[in-house]
């Protein structure tokens, strides 16, 4: 969950007076030319934001704080809409393997997952202490596919998904009790789990990695990061990416801190393994023997804080972008939106602006 969103939710629990009506698993398909309206009239400050990009097969999914957008080339085909006014929805998160997308709808704190067979409604697992916090919502969840399974990481744990219908808590670290899980990739029979002491986002905390290989849990391996932005299995590799624009690689014994072409604001991994990564202004790059530039950045001039996100399948590259509020200096109430909004996708060595999206 995006810290705008996180924001909406914070508004609509202090105001729920009763529990969220949960609609159906299939939403409702808005047309293209609906979306200006919509965003008008249900979006936060009527501005448009992203969550997240995913690829199914060659169709791109784009969450968004007025529900889904689906994407064939560059044309915006559908927007998924599940309530009236109220569909904010955070991910998606690709389970390739499986061929299928799964993303979180925030007005209920719903799991859906989208395959060939359709719409699958799943309730989030139950929390070892028995109930979610008010913290634990906002913070958000975030899924992860691999060869291994799908797996959902949120309230400082990780759950694995086992067909057809259970979630199963997985091991816990040995780190200090105050401590949760935030972050998880597995590499070959190697998992690393990334924890935190909490707290990244208004106190100091500490993120430590620890690797779990034959049932064994091996030595804390500290990240140099203030905060955890994304944990990731590419190349062969983990990565972990900090909030100011730090990339790391983790072996073993240590986290080495990369050299790279500019401030690292996104990664992914690509069809065939490898890692893709954004540089503010430098452009996006793939890791071969070293960084290997494969497109620019189509918005160079852009100023101020952003969060980019990055998705492929079969050599076609996503790229979207969108603006982060801040207080205008010297006011208690007056934000502007820094950053750029927009989404592109690669057409050779060119990325191309997806035009319905602004």
């Amino acid at each position: 969950m995006s810290h705008r969103f996180a924001l909406m939710t914070v508004v609509s629990l202090g105001c729920a007076g009763r529990g969220p009506t949960v609609a159906p698993a299939e939403p409702t398909r808005r047309a293209p030319s609906e979306l200006a309206s919509i965003i008008e009239s249900q979006a936060y400050h009527a501005h448009l934001s992203i969550d997240g990009i995913a690829f199914l097969d060659s169709i791109l999914y784009v969450t968004t704080n007025v529900g889904l957008l689906e994407v064939h080339g560059r044309e915006l085909r559908h927007l998924y809409q599940w309530y009236g006014d109220d569909n904010v929805v955070s991910g998606p998160w690709s389970d390739e393997a499986r061929e299928r997308i799964w993303l979180q709808r925030d007005h209920d704190n719903v799991l859906l997952r989208l395959d060939r067979a359709g719409w699958q409604k799943i309730a989030l697992p139950e929390p070892p202490s028995g109930t979610y916090t008010r913290g634990d919502i906002l913070e958000g969840f975030r899924g992860i596919g691999d060869s291994a399974g799908f797996r959902l990481v949120g309230a400082g744990h990780v759950w694995k998904w086992s067909e057809p219908s259970a979630w199963a808590v997985d091991s816990t670290p040995p780190a200090d009790e105050l401590s949760g899980t935030i972050g998880s990739a597995r590499v070959g029979n190697r998992e690393l789990y990334v924890v935190s002491s909490g707290g990244c986002g208004y106190l100091t905390c500490t993120n430590q990695g620890f690797w779990h290989d034959g049932g064994h849990w091996g030595a804390p391996v500290r990240l140099a990061v203030a905060s955890v932005k994304d944990v990731l299995a590419a190349s062969h590799s983990v990565f972990v990416r900090g909030n100011q624009g730090e990339l790391l690689r983790v072996d073993r014994d240590a986290a080495v801190v990369m050299r790279t072409p500019g401030l690292c604001e996104a990664i992914a991994r690509t069809s065939d393994g490898r890692l893709i990564a954004s540089f503010r202004k430098a452009g996006i790059f793939v890791l071969d023997a070293g960084w290997r530039k494969l497109l620019d950045d189509p918005v160079p001039t852009s100023e101020g804080e952003q969060w980019a996100f990055l998705a492929e399948h079969k050599g076609v590259i996503a790229f979207a972008t969108t603006t982060v509020p801040q207080l205008k200096s010297g006011t208690t109430d007056t934000w502007y939106e820094s950053g750029t909004l927009g989404l592109w996708v690669s057409d050779g060595a060119r990325l191309m602006r997806v035009e319905t999206v602004r």
